[in-house]
Parts: C-alpha cells; sequence; structure tokens
C-alpha cells in the first residue's frame, strides 16, 4: 500500500513539475503580446517562439514598404521574443545615431564579415562604451572639417575607380564589398 501511494505522490510530483515548468515557458513567451500596444506604436503581431521574424525577413519584393504604409515610419516588431523598434524616419535616426547615440548602445545590426563585428554599431555592451569614449573625440566639428579635402580626394578616387569598371568592356563583376572596404580605410 505504501509503495502504491508513493507512486502515485511522485508520478503527480513530477506532473505537477511538467506543469509548472509548461506554465513557466507559456508566461515567458507570451508575456510581451502587448508589449507595443501598451506603448501606443503600432507594430507587427507577435507569433510564439519565432516573433514577428520570418514576417521581417521574408524575401518580398515590396514588404518592408507595405509595413511602412501600414504602420508609418516607427514601429514595433519582434524578433523572436525580444522587441525591436524599427525606424524609418531620417530625422529620428539622425537623433538615433548623433545625440541620442549612448542611450541606443545594443543595436541588432547583421554582420557581414567578421570584423564588421568589432564596428561600432555593432558593438554590444561594455565594449560599446569602451569604443565610443575611445572613438568619440576624434569626431569633433573642427577635426571633421580639416579631413574634408581629403574625404573629397578619396571620394573623387573612389568615383574615378567605379566609372572606369563601369566603361571597361570586360564583364567581369566588380567586387564592390573589397573596393567599399578601400574606401572607408
Amino acid at each position: 500500500f505504501v509503495t502504491s501511494v508513493l507512486r502515485y505522490l511522485l508520478s503527480n510530483v513530477w506532473s505537477l513539475v511538467l506543469l509548472t515548468v509548461l506554465a513557466r515557458i507559456v508566461a515567458v513567451c507570451v508575456r510581451n503580446v502587448n508589449y507595443w500596444p501598451k506603448r501606443g506604436l503600432p507594430g507587427l503581431g507577435w507569433v510564439p517562439v519565432v516573433g514577428s521574424y520570418y514576417s521581417l525577413t521574408t524575401p518580398h519584393p515590396n514588404n518592408q514598404m507595405d509595413y511602412l504604409r501600414r504602420f508609418g515610419k516607427v514601429f514595433g516588431a519582434f524578433l523572436f521574443n525580444d522587441p525591436v523598434l524599427i525606424v524609418a524616419e531620417p530625422s529620428a535616426i539622425k537623433r538615433i545615431l548623433v545625440s541620442d547615440f549612448h542611450l541606443f548602445q545594443d543595436h541588432l545590426m547583421p554582420t557581414i564579415h567578421k570584423y564588421e563585428a568589432l564596428d561600432l554599431v555593432h558593438l554590444k555592451g561594455e565594449q560599446w562604451k569602451r569604443v565610443r569614449s575611445a572613438v568619440s573625440p576624434i569626431f569633433t566639428s573642427a577635426k571633421l572639417r580639416r579631413m574634408e579635402p581629403l574625404i573629397h580626394q578619396c571620394t573623387s578616387s573612389l568615383l574615378f575607380q567605379l566609372e572606369q569598371l563601369a566603361n571597361d568592356d570586360d564583364d567581369k563583376p566588380i567586387l564592390m564589398y573589397s573596393m567599399m572596404a578601400s574606401y572607408s580605410l
């Protein structure tokens, strides 16, 4: 009798543990369902586990333009279970990237090359703060004004190279990534 009671209790305990774990998973998954409406922003609907990631990355020709028409230039989405703010308003982008950059330190920018991950836009947390504080003094308006002739010269050189490649009769593909990397260095 005692053995059967213990089995019954243990089977119910495991059922209770399983039910508790499942309830916790559901609670974590649905906590962001009303995230954007609570903040007064329109947004893409949330789908369990994937969020609205699939909608954002589906290769449909006018997908992003449809979202801009439907939701406006600032709207919310979800990358899996994390809320993501999508901004397409030039003045807001400028403000985020220039004056409020310190408030938006953890960007969800995809990287193509392993060295891009070391870029200020791709860094996160303490590493971002360290690089930002080291790089900020380099880009004062006076220093940028002094660099303007050099930037103009490099741009002219890039345009000249692109014109030569465009006028070349060779059907060889142009490696834009390496060309733009050379320009940015």
